[in-house]
């Protein structure tokens, strides 16, 4: 019945039957069949395909078919074009959405022990040109299920990397595995987290530091948005 659509029109406009346009004798009917196949289906998996359609379907009904041959028909093959746009950018939407979803699902917290003072673990970042720098840290804390604080008492390259570029790794080592967490951050001296990581830091200098010559001081802190996050076996 679908098929029929472009000749049940024509005899509509008052063409002879022998100028009736049936789908798989022309281009244009063709593509329009096509992409109501496309549009009907479950999964659109052949994007390209879609997409190849859709640049037949749309442009030409309006500039071309109309107005020069006087093809009303296409006006079919141009709606179709343009519900068949409507859910491509609804599919690459979605597609998107699906790639912040993965991101909001990581949850450090079930790997919370990992962030303990003792765990071995080391910061990575790098400058502008790409020259890495890595040094190890301590003072490592995760705050939200995505969100970990580093607090900077010695840091110098470090924090110059963080404020011309945002993105870091953190590595960590428990048992014989490594975990790595990837992310963006930024770099503050204010507000409720910096005040507790000074809190902190006063507090481990004076109950936990071996050395008392070494001023442990918590000049800023560094908090990062985790969006990769995967361990590794050493």
């Amino acid at each position: 019945m679908v098929m029929m659509i472009y000749p049940f029109f024509g005899g509509f406009l008052g063409r002879e039957m022998q100028f009736w346009i049936m789908p798989g004798t022309l281009p244009c009917p063709t593509v329009a069949y096509t992409l109501l196949l496309f549009i009907t289906a479950k999964r659109r998996d052949n994007i390209i395909l879609f997409f190849l359609l859709l640049v037949w379907a749309v442009p030409f009904p309006p500039l071309v078919q109309i107005p020069k041959y006087k093809v009303y028909e296409d006006s079919i093959m141009f709606v179709l074009g343009l519900i068949g746009s409507v859910f491509l950018i609804k599919k690459k939407k979605k597609k998107k959405g699906h790639f912040d979803s993965l991101r909001n699902h990581i949850n450090l917290k079930v790997h919370k022990e990992i962030f303990e003072i003792h765990k071995d673990a080391v910061f990575a970042t790098a400058s502008n040109e790409g020259i890495a720098n890595i040094v190890p840290i301590h003072s490592k804390h995760l705050v939200a299920r995505d969100k970990v604080l580093i607090s900077d008492q010695f840091m110098n390259k470090t924090k110059q990397n963080v404020m011309n570029n945002p993105y870091v790794t953190v590595s960590i080592k428990e048992n014989k595995k490594i975990y790595k967490i990837s992310g963006k951050c930024i770099y503050k001296t204010s507000g409720f987290l910096y005040a507790m990581a000074v809190r902190g830091a006063k507090k481990y200098a004076k109950n936990n530091a071996t050395n008392r010559n070494i001023k442990i001081n918590c000049k800023g802190i560094i908090l990062m948005r985790v969006n990769k996050f995967k361990i590794e076996n050493i």
